[in-house]
């Protein structure tokens, strides 16, 4: 299914390229052209976008003992990186266009290739974006949601010629190219962004409450605390490192028997992503000053220790 995602994102890209930039080069539109230059960076980004995917799967080796999943971020980042380019190029292009006068060539074409590329986009970009979230495919939900930026200019270039085509003022359409270039530059920096974050492990916090809802009701079950907490998305996996802390009389086979199914109900809390979790067990009579404690109901808290 990953597969037929990438795929169908591939043949989209490749056949909405062709058809803009036939469209720009025989209207002479400057909002059409914004719309073909979307395009081709979006050819672009799928095929480092595929590259990416097939090198994320690869499995943890001796120099990458956390896998490779995060090779994603930075796929999302080369796309914001090539959406803010084109965005640039397009506001050059309609600024000259503004300041010579041209005008379109051929309304009524370039309003079938823009409603054409509108259509085709939604479609795709909707499939894409549900399978990305879905199973928690970052590559996959960038591409679908590179692909709705399209939607959005490919909206302004209707607009742009319409207005052309009912007021007879050719202005109107490096006017829509501008208001769409800015459009696609917010769109790459909001990719950009999600790329930073990404590498820089910032914490998925609704992730984090599903995480400590779960330790919270499964170590209360079975008697042990937990502390330490520390949680990173890796783009398709989550890795969690939580400290488990057992009466001082609890046998090892015992902790290790009740921290399976702990790891076992956190793991179902976060599914259907892969999850890896590595607990350290503690017995409360060693547990160290400088870490932050949470209780679950049932054991005495730091304080009630005399720790």
């Amino acid at each position: 299914m990953l597969r037929r995602a990438m795929g169908l994102s591939l043949l989209a890209g490749l056949g909405l390229m062709i058809w803009k930039v036939w469209g720009a080069h025989v209207t002479g539109s400057a909002v059409v052209y914004s719309d073909a230059m979307e395009s081709v960076v979006h050819f672009l980004t799928v095929v480092f976008a595929s590259w990416s995917l097939y090198f994320s799967r690869k499995p943890a080796d001796e120099s990458h003992h956390f896998g490779h999943d995060k090779v994603a971020y930075l796929s999302a980042g080369f796309e914001g990186a090539m959406i803010t380019l084109a965005a640039g190029l397009i506001v050059f292009q309609a600024a000259g266009k503004l300041q010579e006068g041209t005008g379109v060539t051929r309304v009524d074409l370039g309003l079938l290739v823009t409603f054409v590329a509108l259509v085709v986009n939604v479609v795709v970009g909707t499939i894409l974006i549900h399978y990305g979230r879905r199973h928690r495919e970052v590559i996959v939900e960038s591409n679908g949601k590179h692909l709705m930026t399209d939607v959005t200019t490919s909206a302004g270039s209707l607009g742009g010629l319409l207005l052309v085509r009912i007021t007879g003022h050719g202005f109107w359409d490096p006017l829509a190219a501008l208001v769409c270039g800015g459009a696609i530059a917010w769109t790459g920096w909001r990719l950009l962004n999600t790329s930073l974050h990404g590498l820089l492990d910032r914490t998925d916090d609704a992730a984090l409450e599903r995480a400590r809802a779960s330790l919270a009701a499964s170590c209360s079950a079975r008697r042990v605390g937990f502390h330490n907490l520390r949680l990173r998305h890796t783009g398709a996996s989550y890795w969690i490192e939580v400290h488990l802390v057992f009466d001082d009389g609890v046998p090892v086979v015992d902790a290790h028997h009740r921290a399976t199914e702990i790891e076992r109900d956190l793991a179902l809390a976060l599914g259907p992503s892969p999850v890896q979790i590595i607990s350290h067990l503690e017995p409360q009579s060693h547990e160290l000053v400088d870490e932050v404690w949470e209780t679950a109901p049932g054991l005495p808290s730091r304080d009630e220790r005399g720790g």
